[in-house]
């Protein structure tokens, strides 16, 4: 069966609109996340990065994630309520949207699976396979003639 790269585009096009949404909204919340935690590390005389948070001790940790948890509940972030951080909860939007995108995409390559890319073949495979693959459905459509990006994007 020939591919015609119109109907590719025009089918895939919202799981590639969902995706670009849900990897702003995670850009932007963990520049905001790693903004507070930064703050909250110095205003607690902590020189370390948020990354190497968990070299601290335990007592330590869990005043710091306290703090964050309230500045995440104060700004209205619901889930912070069950321990959840903002950006984690965008950043998983935006896997499951790279998910959904390569979902659809069998229609049209039915042998291309998430665990085929991040495994492949021999060797060949793994997060820049996926990254790249990923970044083909999405040139493939936002270059598509008559393509409207999505608003906030």
């Amino acid at each position: 069966m020939k591919l015609q790269a119109a109907r590719v585009a025009k089918a895939l096009t919202p799981h590639v609109n969902t995706l670009l949404l849900a990897t702003t909204l995670a850009k932007m919340e963990r520049e905001r996340v790693d903004k507070i935690e930064r703050r909250v590390l110095a205003d607690m005389g902590l020189n370390c990065e948020p990354k190497h948070v968990y070299q601290l001790a335990d007592s330590t940790t869990n005043v710091y994630y306290a703090r964050l948890n309230a500045i995440h509940l104060a700004n209205g972030f619901a889930d912070a309520a069950k321990g959840h951080c903002p950006a984690c909860c965008a950043e998983h939007l935006q896997v499951q949207a790279e998910w959904s995108l390569i979902e659809a995409a069998r229609e049209f390559w039915p042998d291309t699976t998430n665990d085929r890319l991040l495994c492949g073949v021999k060797g060949l495979g793994g997060l820049e396979t996926r990254r790249k693959y990923l970044d083909l459905l999405i040139g493939l459509c936002v270059n598509a003639p008559g393509y409207r990006k999505p608003l906030a994007a």
